[in-house]
């Protein structure tokens, strides 16, 4: 209904719409059912619904509609937004092991910096708007090199992180020596990635 407040689905908390979009986005195959609860003028409602996109319409009818918010609403709104794109960003490491997205799918500083001029030409075309995809461009890498920096790999403060607790669950220091070789392999396989990929930026973008 109109002005209901979209609260869950099958279980996972809405904070914002892309949480909304993230379940439908899984649900393409229009094959399993969605259970929403909602709130509307204090009354709480549950409901289980099967979606049918119409028309090529991915939205399944939904006007998502975003209110002014306090000072405070902002910041909260900051934090689930940084949380969910942190969320993209490690199901896309993941979704990359499991080959569901090939090596293709994967940019490097030179598809980055090409992007970021899409990004720039955007705004002198469109003015503020293209200057708010700006923003997010920028956003999304900020988190995507701070969720990747955490990862597990050594060479990377994750693979530092891995290190430590492993020294706490040993209860014993890691020897120096065997550390420092096993992140000299990770930074060196890091090295070889980056040049792979860099060639294929190059490769996307003249070929």
């Amino acid at each position: 209904r109109a002005n209901d407040e979209i609260l869950s689905v099958n279980g996972r908390r809405v904070h914002i719409n892309e949480d909304l979009m993230w379940e439908l986005s899984n649900n393409q195959n229009q094959d399993r059912r969605l259970d929403f609860k909602v709130k509307n003028n204090g009354e709480v409602r549950t409901f289980s619904v099967l979606p049918k996109e119409e028309d090529g319409n991915s939205s399944y009818g939904l006007l998502l509609r975003t209110e002014k918010n306090s000072a405070l609403a902002t910041f909260k709104n900051a934090f689930y937004r940084t949380g969910f794109y942190s969320r993209v960003v490690i199901n896309s490491f993941i979704n990359l092991v499991r080959g569901k997205l090939s090596f293709s799918d994967v940019s490097g500083p030179v598809g980055i910096v090409s992007e970021i001029g899409s990004a720039v030409e955007d705004v002198r075309e469109t003015g503020w708007e293209g200057f708010v995809n700006l923003l997010y461009l920028a956003i999304l890498l900020t988190i995507n090199l701070g969720v990747f920096n955490l990862l597990p790999i050594p060479a990377l403060d994750g693979g530092r992180i891995l290190f430590v607790l492993i020294e706490l669950i040993r209860r014993k220091p890691i020897p120096v020596e065997k550390e420092a070789i096993v992140h000299f392999i990770g930074f060196a396989l890091l090295i070889l990635l980056s040049v792979l990929i860099a060639f294929q930026d190059v490769f996307k973008l003249f070929g």
